[in-house]
């Protein structure tokens, strides 16, 4: 699948909520091997305490339904100019703790179905 087909692919997603269709197209597939390597499969969200642990999620800095304009994106400019990353390599606990899911040992509905 192309990345014009996916990006239509999402459209559709966001339109009925229903993301995981996204995340079955070639084109997010390679994007997240690349991003996987690029990390080394290591979770960056444990890099930043100091740990070493190996990613299994690649999570979007920018939210999908925020900017879906940047869902294959690697990089963006953020408002000041500057190159950051807009996907990053995370373990389980890192992609939990950044959505959320689980707040005062109470588990939260994903935000989101990112299953792989």
């Amino acid at each position: 699948m192309s990345e014009a087909a996916a990006r239509t692919k999402l459209n559709d997603c966001l339109t009925t909520g229903d993301m995981l269709p996204f995340y079955r197209t070639t084109a997010w597939r390679n994007v997240r091997r690349e991003v996987l390597r690029l990390d080394h499969h290591e979770c960056q969200g444990c890099a930043k305490r100091g740990r070493h642990t190996r990613a299994t999620y690649v999570h979007h800095v920018n939210q999908l339904k925020a900017r879906p304009d940047l869902a294959l994106e690697v990089w963006y400019e953020d408002k000041h100019g500057r190159k950051q990353r807009n996907l990053i390599s995370l373990c389980y606990a890192c992609h939990e703790r950044e959505h959320g899911y689980r707040q005062g040992g109470l588990q939260k509905e994903p935000v989101t179905p990112e299953r792989w």
